[in-house]
């Protein structure tokens, strides 16, 4: 049987697992779009090594697809790598032939023949600047077949600078920080083993189908991240940096500010790929108005994770108003923000509800007002605490409101069969 021992040790490996510190569950692989047919492997036990059998492929040129799970159900991205099946017969795999070529200058490569499997040759620098500069090297064999390029790294030197060498890399995603990594100095530099560790990525912008891990307070969003990585010598340049784009689910961190009632907080500065959390604690029935200081979008949540409102505000301020269920946390998670600085705040109009006794009628006072819901159709007088009219409406509808001034107040309500309902209420002034 005719296997191919697939090693998980690309030229650059990105480690992208859903959660930092997360343990290997299980994985399944794939090869071309045969996904349907995919291989799952149970318990694997952190490290994977397998030879998978390829002999059913057909000659020539395929892709393998490969994928984790952690122990918390969440997939990782998925690795995909080219390679070449020969199939059976390998043929006469010596090398007759090379070519190869400086930085980006494909078009001026150079070739040869190749004789005793040994490639001995003197490269002419003299037309490059001082400085990092790249060769390229590929191999053909006698089928004719050619080899992946093999990539080196190298500094010609300034004459006042010989010996020089590369002793560094700098590397980064989007627009995060760079991380600076120091190496043994050498030159030419194989990059072939680096191992970098997707973290701290703050995505390009927050995508509308975000997720929540609630448990975690981490959302998750889609963002086709940018890696990019340069090397430094021990003079002290820095090469040009070379760049490349991934899909990943970026793991963003929720760190919730709680909100005094009325005050407003400030953020300079706000980042597209940012997300801004907020809370108050309500109380039921009381009347929430979330309001910022310029465009934005906001999500509402109880604090369940249940999402109660999304507001996309592209143009205007968000001034948002809703009543609370239930009584707990109210969550607010705000992002796309196009200014220069970012104001939350929530106001909150305190409701002290009563019910009249198999009447189905409540009664809510709020700053200022007073609501009566569920008395349709009955005659309603409205009385201060010294007894003189405030109000009288002879047919009410389904909900009415009362602008009064701050006290004590008397309503009293009649239905056609005669019957009276009465009750106080105090409300607070304005």
């Amino acid at each position: 049987m005719n296997k191919k021992t697939i090693q998980m040790l690309p030229l650059l490996t990105l480690l992208a697992m859903p959660v930092s510190g997360q343990t290997i569950a299980g994985y399944e692989y794939w090869f071309d779009d045969g996904y349907a047919g995919r291989t799952e492997v149970r318990d694997a036990g952190g490290d994977i090594r397998q030879e998978i059998d390829v002999s059913a492929l057909t000659p020539g040129m395929h892709r393998f697809m490969f994928r984790v799970e952690d122990t918390e159900g969440r997939w990782s991205n998925t690795l995909c790598k080219q390679f070449v099946y020969f199939g059976t017969s390998y043929g006469d795999k010596s090398v007759t032939r090379y070519e190869l070529w400086l930085d980006d200058n494909v078009e001026s490569r150079m070739s040869g023949d190749v004789t005793g499997g040994a490639i001995q040759m003197e490269i002419d620098a003299a037309g490059l600047s001082c400085g990092l500069h790249r060769v390229v090297l590929r191999a053909q064999d006698a089928a004719g077949r050619w080899s992946m390029a093999k990539v080196h790294n190298f500094v010609k030197p300034e004459p006042s600078l010989a010996g020089n060498m590369i002793s560094s890399y700098e590397y980064w995603f989007n627009r995060g920080a760079v991380t600076r990594v120091e190496v043994g100095p050498a030159n030419p530099f194989t990059a072939d083993d680096l191992l970098i560790e997707v973290s701290d990525v703050v995505p390009n912008d927050i995508d509308d189908d975000y997720t929540v891990d609630w448990d975690e307070m981490t959302a998750y969003t889609a963002d086709d991240v940018v890696f990019g990585i340069r090397y430094g010598d021990t003079a002290g340049r820095m090469s040009e940096a070379r760049t490349d784009t991934f899909a990943y689910n970026v793991p963003v961190r929720l760190d919730v500010t709680r909100l005094v009632w009325g005050d407003t907080v400030s953020v300079s500065g706000p980042e597209a790929g940012r997300i801004y959390a907020y809370d108050v604690e309500a109380e039921a029935g009381d009347s929430l108005t979330w309001c910022t200081s310029g465009p934005c979008k906001m999500d509402i949540y109880a604090g369940t994770g249940e999402r109660l409102a999304r507001i996309d505000s592209p143009a205007m301020p968000v001034e948002h108003k809703m009543k609370a269920v239930s009584a707990g946390r109210v969550l607010a998670l705000v992002y796309g923000v196009p200014s220069d600085t970012l104001s939350v705040c929530c106001n909150r109009k305190e409701t002290s509800g009563i019910t009249f006794a198999g009447s189905g009628v409540e009664i809510c006072a709020g700053d200022g007002k007073i609501t009566v819901v569920g008395a349709s159709g009955r005659r309603c007088s409205l009385y201060s605490v010294q007894g003189y009219v405030v109000d009288r409406r002879l047919r009410m509808g389904e909900t009415e409101t009362f602008d009064v001034s701050g006290g004590v107040y008397v309503i009293v309500l009649t239905d056609d069969s005669g019957n009276t309902c009465r009750q106080t209420i105090a409300v607070k002034g304005r």
